[in-house]
């Protein structure tokens, strides 16, 4: 039986698994080939968008790797060759005899470990008998950036004087939920649960901090300044509204940091809002359509 193969394609921030995958493929076929293969075989994938490849005929990242695959592939079956590979998804490769070797040299691999060149499929070596060098992968590179932009973004808001208030309300934050939350959502109710969650909503607290209100005070009640919490959560000029609100979710989570970032409380908070017309001037009516309207 023939030994494994391995082969180092370099850093994940220049490759992709789905390169990696490739290379096994071709690494595969090769060794098909020096045990002779004849009759029916079977290749086990476990990599969905690589088998999806060896039968297309468009070009995408990384196309070159199936170039090489199919020419080792027509090596292995000449064309006047009756012999069949069936390529299967193996999903972890589960019930294939080997596979905890090819896990080992996998990982081998992965450390820089690379089998002799002497070993390895033509389509791999260069012409004066080193491993082939891949090309660094435009994908891989695009991942990378984006995931240093997400860092850089999640640095940047960490030290922003908002952060502490807005983890309070999602421990999350940064992440994708609150755009899950506001997904189906218009822009200027989106932009008002942003703007109360990091408290730069127009009531006169804020407003009077940037000098575009006389007094921090709530206008409607004049007993305390217009917070986000008070307005949403104390002031007895809305007990009215506030009430219709508590008949939609349970009184006990009457919180801001469910009101303003469990699913199940945007709309009843989105109507307690526009129920007050507090922020309708800015933001306009804020009702949200009833379920079934929404789903039309």
């Amino acid at each position: 039986m023939a030994r494994g193969k391995s082969f180092h394609l370099g850093s994940d921030k220049e490759h992709t698994v789905y390169e990696g995958e490739m290379i096994g493929m071709i690494l595969a076929i090769e060794l098909l080939r020096e045990e002779g293969g004849k009759g029916s075989m079977a290749l086990g994938v476990d990599n969905q968008a690589a088998i999806t490849a060896t039968s297309a005929f468009t070009s995408k990242a990384g196309h070159y790797l199936m170039d090489k695959f199919h020419d080792n592939l027509r090596k292995l079956i000449p064309s006047h060759d009756y012999c069949k590979l069936t390529i299967r998804w193996t999903p972890g490769h589960h019930g294939i005899p080997g596979n905890e070797a090819a896990d080992t040299l996998a990982k081998e691999a992965a450390k820089g470990d690379s089998s002799d060149a002497r070993s390895l499929p033509q389509s791999l070596v260069n012409r004066n008998g080193t491993q082939l060098k891949l090309p660094i992968s435009k994908a891989a590179l695009k991942q990378q950036t984006n995931k240093n932009l997400r860092k850089e973004a999640a640095t940047i808001m960490k030290t922003s004087p908002r952060y502490t208030r807005l983890h309070e309300i999602d421990a999350s934050a940064p992440s994708k939920h609150f755009l899950e939350l506001v997904e189906k959502l218009p822009r200027n109710q989106s932009t008002l649960l942003f703007q109360l969650r990091t408290g730069h909503a127009p009531l006169n607290r804020h407003l009077h901090r940037i000098t575009r209100a006389p007094s921090p005070k709530c206008q409607q009640c004049h007993l305390r300044d217009e917070t986000v919490h008070h307005f949403l959560i104390n002031c007895p000029a809305y007990a009215r509204e506030r009430h219709a609100l508590r008949n939609e979710i349970r009184p006990n989570i009457l919180h801001l940091r469910n009101l303003l970032n469990h699913r199940k409380c945007i709309k009843p908070t989105l109507r307690f809002i526009a129920s007050t017309r507090r922020l309708e001037q800015p933001f306009g009516d804020v009702t949200p359509p009833a379920d079934d309207e929404q789903d039309r």
